[in-house]
């Protein structure tokens, strides 16, 4: 299986995250963090991307009282 691999400026695009915000969350525990792809060079699995947005929504839609659709 292939799983593409975005950057920094893609998931932070995603996001919404500036280079602060997206590393504190990592630091924190609240973001998957990168995986290494050079000797200088990280990235992030698109998957894992869509997962962990796919759980704030959950989260906020629980928060919320909406119903998963």
């Amino acid at each position: 299986m292939v799983r593409n691999i975005l950057r920094e400026p893609a998931v932070r695009k995603a996001m919404g995250f500036s280079h602060f915000k997206l590393w504190d969350d990592i630091k924190k525990g609240e973001f998957p963090a990168p995986i290494k792809i050079g000797i200088r060079a990280v990235g992030w699995f698109e998957d894992e991307i869509a997962e962990h947005q796919e759980r704030l929504r959950a989260e906020r839609d629980k928060r919320l009282g909406v119903e998963a659709a």
